[in-house]
């Protein structure tokens, strides 16, 4: 269990984050929404260790998290962050070197390194590029070798900074199956989106940030709430808009769901 405990996060002249509680569970499957400026970026970044907290702390396990070297190191090695950007993060000359730079930073047998960057690779439906160099991919193939990277080092937490942005549907589409089933491993992941669609079709909870301060709730409650959604800039999903209309109940995830619902069709 990964959590936020009364965290306020002061960056320049203002707190980015103010008194915030938050709960990542083994296993979860959450999305962080709320608009530009909010925070969201402030608080993947304390949460992977990053950020030294004005008040409050981060617990891991219900420990505090401590600031020496070693703890930080270990911590960041079971918190993986990938930041929105592919190019902020791409360390090597070609995909498979990228894959493995963090488990040979570990000081893992060569093996076991080839093991689990032929794992990641597969788990990202990447094997193919392996020997390709990292300026000749795609900006949709270049987040899927960070993430295979991140996920090299076998986190228990993964958070990805909009991993859909300048995806296709195509793309998308293959983010949501590799994160299946790297969720039906145990990996917790927590994903930052303006997608308030693929939020809800995805993810179990939902954490708001709206000017430094947290609403943490299931999926359907916290994005089918049309305030919280209003103050927040976003928008009530479709799926539950057209779930409501229909007098669905649960309320299915996708608008294709709901209708197909509707008409009586599995």
């Amino acid at each position: 269990m990964l959590e936020l405990v009364g965290a306020t996060v002061r960056r320049g002249d203002r707190d980015v984050l103010r008194r915030v509680n938050l709960c990542v569970g083994p296993a979860t499957r959450m999305a962080l929404v709320g608009p530009n400026g909010s925070g969201k970026s402030t608080l993947f970044t304390t949460l992977a260790g990053a950020l030294e907290l004005r008040e409050g702390e981060v617990r891991v396990a219900g420990k505090a998290l401590g600031r020496g070297r070693a703890e930080l190191r270990e911590h960041r090695r079971r918190v993986q962050l990938v930041v929105q950007d592919p190019d902020d993060q791409l360390l090597s000359a070609d995909v498979a070197q990228d894959v493995s730079f963090g488990p040979y930073n570990l000081g893992l047998p060569e093996d076991e390194v080839r093991g689990r960057v032929q794992d990641a690779l597969e788990l990202f439906d990447i094997t193919q590029l392996a020997g390709r160099a990292t300026h000749q991919l795609s900006y949709g193939e270049r987040k899927r070798v960070v993430s295979a990277g991140a996920i090299a080092l076998r986190p228990s937490v993964l958070l990805l900074d909009e991993p859909s942005a300048g995806l296709d549907e195509v793309g998308t589409a293959g983010l949501l199956t590799a994160l299946a089933r790297l969720h039906e491993r145990g990996t917790a992941i927590v994903l930052a989106t303006h997608d308030v669609d693929l939020a809800y079709q995805w993810a179990d909870e939902v954490a708001v940030l709206v000017d430094g301060e947290l609403t943490q709730t299931d999926a359907a409650t916290g994005l089918g709430d049309p305030e919280l959604m209003r103050v927040a800039h976003l928008r009530v999903p479709h799926a539950i808009t057209v779930g409501r209309a229909l007098g669905l109940d649960p309320l299915p995830r996708t608008v294709d769901a709901a209708l197909r619902t509707h008409k009586g069709q599995p």
